[in-house]
């Protein structure tokens, strides 16, 4: 390797975007209760204006925001002034299509277009040829992010790692990536983990609510078979067959975990108390006093850079900025791909008990994004929470058993006999 950076702060903190006041409007009170700060409500203002749009674009241009990364990436820029950003690597008749089309929805002030050397997908392809490698040394623990804007693979490994650090470099060499765009940080301590332990036993299961004795978190209701579950992630359940809790009731059995090393974060509860229900309401607002006061009805993707939202018992609802929407981690020894990573500034994003609760878009509350899995622990410079990492929710459909989100806003009576 031929640089070895000292931090990794250089590249992943972004400067606040400071607009006129008078440009926005004041936020709603429900916008208020997403806790955001004055720069996150500017942003807020923005996406909440244009985002819709532009994912529905890039959707109908190139067919969905992971087929753009074929040709580079679409990301949200806050260092020097408020962008959305196209960024390619390669062009054709689609991606033409796509940068008039947003040049007649976003304002040029808010609009750049930029040419880069590689796509995201020959980014993340370096990404994974490098975590095989790290495998192939003995080294477990570690996080790897790419980044089209920056045009770098960081790979984060423990302090503890750098003595090993020729051996390492010396296995880069040989590895089919461009060495030029990879840094690796060891002035960090990645020790990132499973985000474990609003309280009320409920007669209607949703999202946002306390599992096991406030352990964790559920994030949404789905089907299969006639049957009705719980979906929270897969490290909360932790012992197949055995009885689940809604808080401290009984409602059901832990029924599967897909979590495992390269697995999904995703597990099922499947409820066997006929006085249960399910709904597609999911807890919101910390004063509602136990009462769900959103409704998921669909399900989206997220792009770099855009504010997003999760509901927990722990931290109730924070907001943070994706920071890579393919990103690998580690929980000691089980390995995460394809995850979610977004940060807030001053931490708090994700804390204990916050694992398993809904992430949803705060510019649509009935968009469902995700779950709850992990966060950073403190460091010497970054607060704990500072990173919070996410279960993308087609994976864990997919994952989960193949269930069928429930988005009905009647509720559905659980009966396991039917």
């Amino acid at each position: 390797m031929k640089k070895v950076s000292k931090s990794i702060l250089t590249i992943l903190t972004a400067a606040s975007v400071i607009l006129p006041s008078s440009v926005f409007a004041e936020p709603a009170e429900s916008e208020a209760n997403l806790n955001m700060s004055a720069e996150q409500q500017e942003q807020y203002n923005i996406e909440k204006q244009y985002l819709n749009d532009v994912v529905h674009t890039i959707n109908s241009t190139i067919g969905s925001t992971e087929a753009l990364d074929e040709y580079g990436e679409l990301y949200i820029d806050t260092q020097t002034g408020y962008k959305f950003v196209l960024a390619l690597a390669s062009t054709d008749e689609k991606t033409n299509q796509l940068g008039e089309k947003l040049k007649s929805i976003v304002p040029s002030e808010f609009l750049e277009f930029k040419s880069v050397k590689y796509s995201k997908s020959q980014l993340d392809k370096m990404r994974d040829e490098i975590a095989q490698d790290l495998e192939g040394s003995g080294v477990t623990n570690y996080e790897i992010n790419t980044s089209v804007k920056d045009q770098k693979v960081e790979v984060n490994l423990e302090r503890e790692t750098q003595a090993r650090g020729n051996t390492i470099e010396a296995l880069f060499d040989t590895s089919e990536i461009d060495q030029s765009v990879v840094d690796v940080n060891y002035d960090v301590v990645i020790d990132a983990e499973p985000a474990l332990a609003r309280t009320a036993n409920f007669t209607t299961m949703g999202g946002g609510i306390a599992i096991d004795n406030s352990n964790c978190s559920t994030a949404f209701t789905a089907t299969k078979d006639t049957k009705e579950f719980l979906v929270t992630a897969g490290h909360c359940v932790t012992s197949i067959g055995s009885a689940a809790k809604q808080n401290t009731t009984n409602v059901g059995t832990q029924h599967l975990s897909a979590y495992g090393d390269y697995g999904t974060d995703v597990g099922l509860i499947l409820l066997t108390d006929t006085s249960r229900s399910i709904g597609n309401g999911y807890y919101y607002n910390g004063l509602a006093n136990g009462e769900y006061d959103k409704n998921y009805t669909t399900t989206t993707t997220v792009i770099n850079g855009q504010l997003i939202c999760k509901s927990g018992i722990k931290t109730s609802v924070t907001c943070g900025s994706v920071t890579n929407t393919s990103a690998t981690v580690t929980y000691g020894t089980i390995h995460l791909t394809g995850m979610i990573q977004a940060k807030k500034d001053d931490g708090g994003l994700v804390l204990g008990g916050d694992s398993g609760g809904i992430v949803f878009n705060p510019y649509n509350y009935g968009q469902l994004i995700g779950i709850v899995s992990g966060r950073s622990l403190a460091t010497s410079t970054l607060p704990e929470g500072y990173y919070g990492y996410f279960t993308k929710v087609g994976n864990a459909l997919a994952n989960g058993g193949a269930v069928t989100l429930y988005t009905s806003s009647s509720t559905k009576a659980v009966n396991p006999n039917s």
